[in-house]
């Protein structure tokens, strides 16, 4: 919407998207869907232990990368029609 509504450049809408599909640091995107992260939100999140950098993501980045494949997705069905 961002891009879209031209407050930021094409170029650096896809350098954004960049950073976000390497997932620096998260080694909790190995072991944690976003569906999964979303709904430990409310208890883990806000209380975090020694283990939570391991086996925690957020679900904010990963649901952004989730909407943009979903988007590609419903794009490439309806060319295919």
């Amino acid at each position: 919407m961002v891009r879209r509504a031209g407050l930021i450049s094409d170029q650096l809408y896809v350098d954004h998207l960049a950073g976000r599909f390497r997932f620096p640091g998260d080694a909790g995107r190995l072991v944690m869907s976003a569906e999964e992260a979303s709904f430990d939100a409310w208890i883990k999140y806000y209380r975090p232990d020694e283990n939570s950098v391991n086996s925690q993501l957020s679900y904010y980045d990963k649901g952004e990368l989730l909407g943009l494949l979903l988007d590609m997705i419903i794009r490439e069905r309806k060319l295919m029609r």
